[in-house]
């Protein structure tokens, strides 16, 4: 009786000093709750970083093909205002307009011209006033 009346006098004082289990329990998973919130906000963190990260790369990658696309597009404009220029070259030389006024339209050059001197009034001017004559030859 002596030992079974100290065993439950033992277990009577060491329950209590003891906490409560549950709190045994908790503490004997490893984490509080605070430092279980900290973990979990930092993971969310760290995904949201990388998340972050990996649109910025989609965004970098998509401005590459953009501007070798505005290249691209940047040298046919190019190739094609050189072209233009040499049309416009091409279509107001001086040869190529005698050659379609004589030959598609039918003009010929004067038999004479004229050059007036232009700072006297048109009424005073005469015969006299001409300044140059010139005789073109026909082709």
């Amino acid at each position: 009786m002596l030992a079974v009346s100290r065993t439950k006098k033992e277990q009577l004082n060491s329950s209590k000093h003891a906490p409560c289990r549950g709190t045994i329990i908790a503490r004997g998973r490893g984490m509080s709750s605070v430092t279980l919130s900290l973990s979990i906000i930092g993971i969310i963190g760290v995904a949201a970083m990388l998340i972050m990260y990996l649109c910025q790369c989609a965004q970098i990658v998509s401005s590459q093909y953009k501007i070798c696309r505005l290249k691209e597009t940047k040298c046919t404009l190019e190739r094609s205002r050189l072209a233009l220029k040499l049309e416009v070259n091409r279509l107001c030389s001086l040869e190529r307009i005698e050659a379609i006024a004589r030959n598609d339209l039918g003009m010929t050059h004067p038999p004479v011209r004229l050059v007036l001197d232009m700072r006297q009034p048109l009424v005073q001017a005469s015969l006299e006033d001409v300044v140059a004559v010139e005789k073109i030859p026909r082709n």
